[in-house]
């Protein structure tokens, strides 16, 4: 561990969490948009590789399926470019993709399925790996808190600032095996969330060539 180092990104957490406590004086609306904004700026962009995009929007497959509205999608450039409507916002495909977050202001039970659903209709895609073929488990992940009803999620992270980090270990056990991070520091949960993020995408980077461009614009 280096402390200089890690000392400089508690600090960018302790900012973004300072930010996000000034922006619960707005909507409801607002207040997600900017949650989003602190999470991307302070947070993600800093320390993804450069080969990597992020933004808003929705995830796609070659037969023409789509997933809901993704909050933050991060991609690799390298393998298919994305389409961008804005500079911020994209199309995104599915091969493409390596990992998606769901921002909310609020933590119940309406607003956690909301995102279960999100995560359904990207599990539910199609990718088509030819150099690499990587077939990802839809297996449902049971993540439970005390103020939640239990409800069976296809995602293998969720994070409750100044509060825990749930991740998946061991997703082919019965029940899947899930970690609990808790800690008294507010920076702690969030620290160690935004590493499992970043270590994630670098991995899935890793295991995928390039794919055929030609399956997005070609009629088979």
């Amino acid at each position: 561990m280096n402390q200089l180092y890690r000392g400089m990104i508690i600090s960018n957490i302790r900012k973004a969490l300072e930010e996000s406590e000034v922006a619960k004086n707005y909507n409801n609306q607002v207040l997600k948009g900017r949650a989003r904004e602190i999470f991307v700026t302070e947070l993600l962009q800093p320390f993804l590789n450069p080969s990597m995009g992020i933004c808003t929007g929705i995830i796609i497959d070659s037969k023409g399926n789509h997933s809901n509205q993704i909050d933050i999608i991060i991609y690799d450039k390298n393998i298919i470019p994305p389409s961008m409507l804005t500079a911020g916002e994209g199309i995104i495909p599915c091969e493409s993709a390596l990992a998606t977050i769901e921002v909310k202001s609020n933590i119940n039970s309406k607003e956690l399925s909301k995102s279960v659903d999100n995560a359904f209709s990207i599990k539910y895609l199609n990718p088509e790996y030819y150099e690499i073929n990587n077939n990802s488990s839809k297996k449902n992940i049971e993540v439970t808190s005390s103020n939640l009803s239990k409800i069976k999620v296809p995602i293998t992270g969720l994070c409750i600032p100044k509060n825990c980090f749930y991740y998946c270990e061991d997703a082919n056990v019965e029940p899947p095996k899930f970690k609990d991070i808790s800690s008294s520091n507010d920076y702690d949960v969030v620290l160690d969330f935004v590493c499992y993020i970043i270590d994630y995408c670098n991995y899935m980077a890793e295991q995928r060539g390039r794919m055929y461009f030609s399956q997005y614009l070609r009629e088979q």
